[in-house]
C-alpha cells in the first residue's frame, strides 16, 4: 500500500515540474533536464532549476490544476506545496 502511495505522490511532482518548465522561460522539457542532470557529492541530481523563470500566477495555476485534476486530499495539499515551491520549480516572476 505504502509503494503505490509513494508512486503516485512521485507521478503528482513529476507532472507539476513537467507543466512548470514547459511554461517557463526559456521552456524546458523536465525529463530532458533529469536525463542530462549531473550528480553531486551525495548522488542527487542537480537541475538548473534557477535558470529557469515562470510567473508566479502560472506556477500557482498550474499547482491547483494538478492538484485538482488527482483530487489531492486538502490535508495532502500543504505538502505537495512545500515540496513544489522549495524543490526544483522555475523561479517564480511576479508582476508588478
Amino acid at each position: 500500500m505504502g509503494r503505490k502511495k509513494d508512486e503516485r505522490n512521485w507521478e503528482i511532482m513529476h507532472l507539476l515540474y513537467k507543466r512548470a518548465f514547459a511554461e517557463s522561460e526559456p521552456p524546458a522539457d523536465f525529463d530532458e533536464l533529469l536525463e542530462k542532470a549531473e550528480l553531486n557529492s551525495r548522488g542527487e541530481k542537480v537541475i538548473p532549476f534557477m535558470d529557469h523563470e515562470c510567473d508566479h500566477e502560472k506556477l500557482q495555476e498550474i499547482f491547483d490544476t494538478t492538484m485538482e485534476e488527482y483530487k489531492v486530499p486538502k490535508d495532502r495539499i500543504k505538502d505537495f506545496s512545500f515540496h513544489f515551491w522549495m524543490g526544483c520549480s522555475p523561479k517564480s516572476k511576479y508582476k508588478g
